[in-house]
């Protein structure tokens, strides 16, 4: 199981990734995503948060989460850390078996 370092953000969410040089997080995602971009260790997302995202430097929080992931960190795994209040957003963008009439 490798280790992950997610970012997040109290009012924007989970940090997703970018997207034509848009940051995405999970409160203002259109892409509708259920993974986050996981960094290898908290060095590397501390330094990528100084460099892309410098207005939110003081109010991000660095998350270690085991995942089977490479790159991306799976919902599902950030559940099972513990913290199912950050990954709230992304639970409406679930796949479900059944669909609700």
């Amino acid at each position: 199981m490798n280790k992950r370092v997610i970012v997040v953000e109290k009012d924007r969410g989970v940090f997703l990734g970018n997207f034509s040089g848009v940051a995405i997080f999970s409160k203002n995602d259109v892409l509708e995503s259920t993974k986050a971009y996981g960094f290898l260790n908290k060095k590397e997302a501390t330094r990528f948060v100084k460099e892309y995202l410098p207005a939110l430097k003081n109010t991000v929080e660095y998350i270690e989460i085991p995942t089977e992931g490479m790159m991306y960190v799976d919902i599902v795994d950030i559940i099972k850390a513990g913290y199912p209040h950050y990954a709230e957003d992304m639970f409406l963008n679930m796949p479900t078996q059944q669909t609700i009439h």
